[in-house]
């Protein structure tokens, strides 16, 4: 990318948009839990119904720790990577550890995208179908962003060393 800014300019650029990108993967991570919380405390028959046939095979109990556990788990990965951004858009080394989950969390979120479209039916609503692919896209759109721009970084500060 050819760009009319110098390369101080554009580092201090590209650790701008890091930074920020990492504060959306953070915010992104809290909207997974709150999500979470909300299908709990809102779900309708349509959702006790599907939970009731999942409690034939497995107990309940386990159904909801699992889901529980799963959530947070997403929420630590989301968070490590949106704090690790942060933290290389400061200006702190980070290793490539955290793009290559960054990668990961990508891919699963262009899943989720394609699952939501090829199985509308499957959703709870229409609005949720709609909001779960905006969140999705926006949330992958950010990690792409992040990712560019950390190799951007990366590539103008090994010319700059």
């Amino acid at each position: 990318m050819k760009s009319n800014r110098t390369q101080p300019a554009q580092i201090r650029y590209l650790q701008s948009t890091l930074s920020i990108a990492g504060l959306g993967t953070i915010a992104f991570s809290a909207w997974s839990l709150v999500k979470t919380v909300m299908f709990f405390l809102l779900h309708n028959e349509e959702t006790q119904r599907a939970l009731l046939q999942l409690e034939a095979n497995y107990p309940m109990p386990l159904l909801l720790v699992t889901i529980i556990v799963i959530t947070l788990i997403d929420l630590c990965i989301r968070a490590y990577v949106g704090l690790s951004a942060r933290a290389e858009g400061n200006g702190k080394r980070r290793g490539t550890l955290y793009l290559v989950v960054a990668g990961f969390v990508a891919v699963t979120n262009a899943l989720s995208i394609f699952l939501v479209i090829a199985n509308p039916g499957s959703a709870v609503s229409v609005l949720d179908s709609i909001v779960t692919l905006a969140i999705e896209a926006t949330s992958l759109g950010t990690l792409i962003l992040m990712i560019r721009s950390a190799m951007q970084l990366r590539r103008l500060r090994g010319t700059s060393e």
